[in-house]
């Protein structure tokens, strides 16, 4: 036989020629295929000991791969499922937004494109479902929203599904979720606003099943002395028009001396209600991003879309598909952050309402 030169790499090519076989028959051999007689797999074997031959571990994940992908042919699409009456309104919710920029970002470096369909009377879910077969995408994301007429009768079973948010409708798919650690986000805010020099420190907010905000604001209230312990302000979204004045009751009975709440018209609220933000009282929000409040929790919803998408692949990977029989649901933890509405407090007068700033947080 003829060898190549010593500082050649030596190639399945190289055997190949050497014994003067086709490269597919070497290649076969050397992964001991029963196709191959058993002394040719010997006589390849050996050869290409002799040669120095050493497998490229690149070429063989390659390999791997097509032979994978003759079982499960790759996607080229994951879809985003948007059902909004005004489409627009989801990602004009920039905490939306970044789940869409974290998932399509994480779906481009696994090989995929993220898709936006939207579901409505012109592209019904039973249509939505026939294009996603007929285009092989087998993989969809349930963005936080409304859910489209026929939702329970839709067949779920041809397809993987993750939601980015937890089901609390009756309604609601059980499917395999990523959402905030509504909980922990909680405890942590408490727990920052205390170290902030706040003491007397309420919660107002939607009640809503699907919201865990406020269990992790009781739980951290806890460590609190008994008279510091205030009553949570729950209010419900269908008798807006008594908010203003539950409030101001709530407060005068109260008297925080800041207010951790998932309500954009807060400040607002508090203005109504004649108290400056910071001077009068300290406001936190559970959610900074779609909140005129500049302090609280940044919720890392690029995280949350990111950590979607891998949860999808490995769905689509494993073949699990509809409501699955054990459902998966990964929690993201938030981030604290200073800002000017919750400024760290000094002094503070005998009603409890008024701090006096020393810093703005940064």
């Amino acid at each position: 036989m003829n060898h190549p030169l010593p500082h050649n790499r030596i190639t399945q090519k190289d055997v190949a020629q050497a014994l003067r076989l086709a490269q597919s028959t070497v290649s076969m051999a050397l992964r001991g295929d029963p196709s191959i007689p058993v002394q040719t797999r010997e006589e390849v074997r050996h050869a290409a000991l002799a040669m120095g031959y050493r497998p490229n571990p690149t070429g063989a994940a390659l390999a791997h791969f097509r032979a994978s992908s003759r079982h499960q042919p790759v996607q080229a699409a994951l879809a985003w499922l948007n059902c909004w009456d005004d489409p627009a309104r989801l990602r004009g919710y920039r905490e939306f937004d970044c789940y869409w920029e974290g998932a399509s970002k994480a779906a481009h470096g696994l090989g995929y494109r993220l898709e936006e369909f939207v579901v409505n009377r012109e592209l019904t879910l039973e249509r939505f479902g026939e294009i996603l077969h007929a285009r092989n995408i087998n993989g969809i994301l349930l963005p936080p929203g409304p859910t489209p007429p026929g939702w329970e009768r839709f067949d779920w079973s041809g397809f993987s599904v993750v939601r980015l948010s937890q089901p609390g409708r009756k309604c609601d798919l059980e499917a395999c979720a990523v959402a905030g650690d509504q909980t922990r986000n909680g405890m942590l805010a408490f727990d920052s606003m205390q170290k902030l020099g706040y003491s007397r420190i309420g919660y107002c907010g939607l009640h809503w099943q699907d919201r865990l905000f406020c269990a992790g604001f009781l739980w951290g209230q806890q460590q609190t002395e008994g008279e510091d312990r205030i009553p949570p302000l729950l209010l419900s979204s269908e008798q807006r028009a008594e908010w203003d004045s539950r409030l101001e009751t709530w407060l005068e009975e109260c008297r925080p001396d800041a207010i951790l709440t998932d309500l954009p018209e807060m400040p607002a609220m508090l203005a109504d209600a004649g108290l400056r933000v910071p001077q009068d009282i300290g406001l936190a929000a559970m959610g900074t991003l779609d909140c005129p409040i500049d302090a609280g929790i940044h919720q890392n919803p690029h995280e949350i879309g990111r950590t979607a998408v891998m949860m999808l692949a490995s769905l689509i990977n494993d073949r699990i598909h509809g409501v699955p029989l054990i459902r998966q649901t990964l929690l993201i933890g938030g981030s604290w952050v200073n800002g000017s509405s919750l400024p760290e407090k000094r002094t503070a007068i005998s009603r409890g309402l008024s701090v006096v700033p020393i810093a703005a947080a940064v």
